[in-house]
């Protein structure tokens, strides 16, 4: 691995300062393992540990699964974060994203679906592109998912950005032979 692909590389607890251990363990603990945000975040174990309680709450909110992996997609091709759309394509096909919707995610497009995806892919690519979300983008996910499900898929756009931005500033090498997914 070159310098550029080593700022965060795979953590050993030993090799942790001791201060840092208590998070490590807390979230090791819950996740049965340090999954690659975490390798930057443990530099700063209140925040590491705030993030991953973050996590823990919204992936057992009200959002299905099937909405928040096309988020993690969308995120991934927004902040060009290759690891990410790797990492959540197979994910993203158990929930029931389907090839073609993949795909169209995968080049910008809203996907064909079921009509919580298409609600969530209009708000997110409303979000992203103009910075906010008119009337009738708001009703209709509003329709799809309830108020409570728009104000999480909000704060999940939030989170998938951080995951995102977090992997590009690790830079973690993508699997030998993975063309771009971009």
């Amino acid at each position: 691995m070159d310098a550029l692909h080593d700022r965060f590389p795979a953590l050993a607890k030993a090799a942790l300062p001791a201060g840092q251990h208590p998070a490590y363990d807390r979230i090791e603990q819950r996740r049965g393992r340090i999954p690659a945000p975490f390798a930057p975040l443990l530099a700063s174990p209140d925040v590491a540990e705030a993030f991953d309680r973050l996590s823990e709450t919204l992936q057992h909110g009200t959002l299905p699964a099937v909405v928040r992996e096309a988020v993690f997609l969308i995120t991934a091709r927004q902040h060009r974060c290759a690891y990410l759309w790797m990492n959540h394509r197979g994910k993203a096909s158990q929930a029931g994203l389907d090839e073609a919707a993949q795909s169209a995610l995968g080049r910008g497009a809203l996907p064909a679906g079921p009509a919580n995806v298409v609600a969530a892919a209009r708000l997110v690519h409303a979000l992203h592109a103009d910075h906010r979300v008119p009337q009738p983008v708001y009703d209709e996910a509003v329709q799809a998912l309830g108020v409570r499900g728009v104000v999480e898929l909000t704060a999940f756009c939030g989170f998938s950005a951080s995951v995102a931005m977090l992997l590009n500033l690790r830079q973690p090498d993508l699997p030998a032979g993975a063309p771009p997914p971009f």
